[in-house]
């Protein structure tokens, strides 16, 4: 057996799209925005709302220092409804969720690397930040 470790570099525009993926399409059958925690620095904007006048609150906000969006589980599953907390995305979360995808899911990393993921991997890389596992799906 080979164990292989390696680096892989992921953007913070294309974690602004995984989220945007995984919001739009791959998790809305199970969360709920709760609320948003505003930045003390906006040090990003995602290209696709860099012209807007105010940064976008679900796609540029959790990677800004200090910013993030507050998420609970609403699906009618026993853990949801046993676990009504909320859960932070967040630079901190958002480290957390890439670096066990690399450890519990390296092909879907490997995916997102070369902007090559669908709904499915943007989704666990959302319950991975939030939750540190996949729970739902």
């Amino acid at each position: 057996m080979f164990t292989i470790t390696t680096n892989i570099n992921i953007t913070k525009e294309q974690v602004s799209d995984l989220i945007c993926t995984a919001i739009e399409g791959g998790s809305n059958y199970w969360y709920m925005i709760e609320g948003y925690q505003e930045p003390s620095v906006v040090d990003f904007r995602c290209s696709m709302f860099a012209n807007d006048e105010k940064p976008h609150r679900i796609y540029d906000w959790p990677l800004c220092t200090g910013g993030g969006v507050i998420i609970s589980a609403v699906e009618s599953d026993r853990w949801a409804s046993s676990n009504p907390i909320h859960h932070t995305l967040n630079l901190e979360s958002i480290t957390k969720g890439l670096t066990l995808m690399g450890s519990k899911f390296p092909e879907r990393l490997v995916n997102i690397s070369n902007d090559d993921y669908d709904a499915e991997d943007a989704d666990i890389f959302l319950q991975l930040s939030l939750f540190g596992d996949v729970i739902f799906g």
